[in-house]
């Protein structure tokens, strides 16, 4: 059996904060695909992809110099 269950984080994590960011219409388009195909929104998408991108169960590692 599986069950799904929204959890409110506001109280852990606190409320969400609008920021501005640069990119270039084709990233843009990338990442809203991929957000649709996980069911996810663009601010889901990107705040999941930030907190794992270099987690440590990832094998990603990235620094400025793409390295």
């Amino acid at each position: 059996m599986l069950a799904y269950v929204d959890v409110d984080l506001d109280p852990i994590l606190g409320p969400a904060k609008r920021i501005n960011i640069t990119l270039r219409p084709t990233i843009l388009q990338i990442i809203d695909m991929r957000a649709k195909a996980r069911g996810m929104n663009r601010s889901e998408y990107l705040a999941y992809a930030g907190i794992h991108f270099e987690s440590p169960d990832s094998q990603t590692s990235l620094n400025k110099s793409g390295t």
